[in-house]
């Protein structure tokens, strides 16, 4: 399975929190066990819930791009 999730945006509607540099899809606001995680990471870890071998792909900004593999 190939999956883009698309992340970015001006940030405006969670304002002071997210803004051109860091989205709402970046901020941990969700809660799982003892740790907060992202909306990208929650919807990254659901997806290899269901299929480890899915090829995931996030489009975003230039200024949110990570370059490297972060994953944890």
């Amino acid at each position: 399975m190939n999956i883009i999730l698309l992340s970015g945006g001006s940030g405006k509607r969670l304002w002071p929190l997210s803004n051109d540099v860091r989205s709402k899809q970046f901020i941990k606001l969700f809660k799982n066990n003892d740790e907060y995680e992202s909306m990208v990471q929650r919807v990254y870890r659901q997806i290899t819930t269901v299929d480890a071998d899915a090829k995931i792909t996030i489009a975003t900004s230039k200024s949110q791009a990570i370059v490297g593999d972060n994953r944890k």
